[in-house]
């Protein structure tokens, strides 16, 4: 590890970095943590800054078609780009398996910003990374998943490097270093000394990892596929800017100084399908298995929107703002004081100081609400108030997709059945439903869309209880009580089952028709 910091290392990447970094030049390389609201307000700057001709992005190649959308007002994230790999010609692996991936989008990531500001100044945009279908068929050496996030970049929360500056400067996770040092006030810092931080960041994680590492070797592959299509843009554009992980920077600048040429292994296109659809805050936190995210995205939403509202002290308005919910839903069973709200808020500015840190975070106000308004021994009492602002953090928010051609009819279906019967799809928390099937038409039509839902797996509805003529039990129950919850695997399930049909209905018999042969 000693090796990584020489200093006769550091004036050859100083150089490296002037070079990428090149307002005159033809080609800038703008590096980000993918979801960081920083890197999104850096990125805005220096956009308007360049004016570049073309935005390269980092990002499925072969999912052009969805870049209007995405770009949609209409559009609200999280969203993400569905995509799959129908595997029926044993190209990956001899089982022909199906495969998934998820790119998702929030409104700070850095990609959504570029592809944003690009339609809003009339800047072409383009997808340059290599499709989620020929990463699969050329995967190296490990068995590809059937699902897993096209973006999963696990290099922060893993690498030696990034453990080891967590660790030296008393940070409990690499996620925290980076909130301390880059989100916390780096609005106020100029974009050429913040990009350059992140590029120094990318460089050493990078220079931590083995060159023998199974990862890496991938990464590569990745960087030879961009590197190819920022080659293919240089004879026509006089300024390119490249919109890339940091880790890649480095990469992506030694493969376009190289004749290297890649071969790849082909799929069929007619197996390979891309969507845009809704995606949740909950399944966009690192906590919940993505490793390219950042924790905590319903904070880092409010934060951003304060961002762009040029409000003051975006960080310590929004500690305020969830210590005051956090205590709004304590009061329903114990006693929270207002000076106890102030307590947390001095905490944490307290915690903030004794850090070293610009100002107080996420990680204050945890530390600050757990301080002042659990009463008791930690490990003694149920800390409700703490998982309650876990959950507010991490958001139970979903986002929405502007009408479009690209999204198969019995999705539009069952959005327009859960607008119809006032189910909503805005939100993942749990939904009671009551429905007096005997009496009530509408409450039977609602019923038999909910028992469509159950038949095809979706895991949006689940029948708690009511009458089952077809097993002739509980019939005297004349009503049906249903939990409803949506999520981003509902949508997923009915993409998957567009093929059998272009309505719920078709769906079902299509299925059961199955059903009986396979039988």
């Amino acid at each position: 590890m000693e090796g990584i910091l020489r200093q006769p290392d550091l004036a050859e990447i100083e150089h490296l970095f002037a070079t990428s970094f090149n307002m005159d030049g033809q080609v800038v390389y703008f590096p980000v943590r993918h979801h960081s609201p920083v890197c999104a307000l850096h990125l805005q700057r220096t956009i308007n800054s360049f004016r570049p001709e073309l935005i390269l992005i980092e990002g499925p190649s072969d999912s052009a078609q969805l870049l209007p959308y995405i770009a949609d007002g209409q559009s609200v994230p999280p969203f993400c780009i569905y995509y799959s790999y129908d595997d029926k010609e044993g190209k990956v692996s001899e089982e022909k398996e199906k495969y998934r991936a998820y790119y998702p989008f929030l409104s700070y990531s850095p990609e959504l910003v570029a592809i944003r500001e690009g339609a809003r100044r009339n800047i072409p945009t383009r997808f340059i990374d290599l499709p989620y279908a020929l990463r699969l068929i050329n995967k190296i050496e490990e068995e590809p998943q059937t699902q897993f996030y096209y973006n999963e970049n696990k290099e922060y929360e893993v690498n030696t490097y990034t453990a080891m500056i967590a660790r030296k400067a008393g940070c409990r996770s690499f996620s925290e270093f980076w909130e301390s040092r880059f989100e916390l006030d780096a609005g106020k810092m100029k974009t050429h000394d913040f990009v350059r931080n992140v590029f120094h960041l990318g460089y050493f994680m990078r220079l931590a990892t083995p060159g023998n590492e199974m990862s890496l070797k991938e990464d590569r592959q990745r960087e030879t596929y961009m590197a190819a299509e920022i080659r293919e843009a240089i004879p026509n554009h006089q300024k390119i800017l490249v919109v890339a992980g940091a880790f890649h920077i480095a990469g992506l600048m030694d493969e376009l100084q190289s004749d290297r040429k890649q071969s790849l292994k082909s799929g069929n296109p007619e197996h390979v399908a891309s969507y845009l659809m809704p995606y949740t805050f909950k399944e966009a936190d690192s906590k919940s298995g993505y490793a390219a995210g950042m924790p905590f995205p319903a904070f880092y939403q409010e934060v951003w929107e304060k961002m762009e509202k040029q409000k003051k002290d975006p960080f310590v308005s929004t500690v305020l703002e969830y210590i005051i919910k956090t205590a709004r839903y304590a009061r329903k069973t114990q006693i929270i004081s207002l000076p106890d709200e102030i307590n947390a808020l001095n905490m944490a500015r307290s915690l903030a100081i004794l850090r070293g840190k610009q100002s107080a975070g996420v990680y204050e106000l945890l530390d600050g609400v757990r301080s002042c308004f659990v009463k008791g021994d930690l490990n003694a009492t149920s800390t409700f108030e703490v998982d309650f602002l876990y959950r507010l953090l991490s958001g139970m928010g979903a986002g929405k997709i502007a009408a479009n051609d690209c999204i198969p009819p019995v999705v539009r279906e069952f959005r327009s059945l859960c607008s119809l019967h006032r189910l909503k799809t805005s939100t993942i928390e749990r939904q009671e439903v009551t429905l007096d099937i005997i009496k009530n038409p509408a409450h039977y039509r609602k019923s038999r869309f909910l028992h469509q839902m159950e038949f095809l797996e979706t895991g949006f509805a689940t029948l708690q209880s009511g009458p089952d003529y077809v097993n002739q039990k509980n019939k005297n129950l004349v009503r049906e009580q249903w939990i409803c919850r949506y999520g981003t695997g509902v949508e997923t399930r009915l993409i998957d089952l567009s093929v059998y049909g272009a309505t719920l209905s078709q769906v079902c018999n299509s299925l059961i028709e199955k059903n009986f042969k396979d039988s």
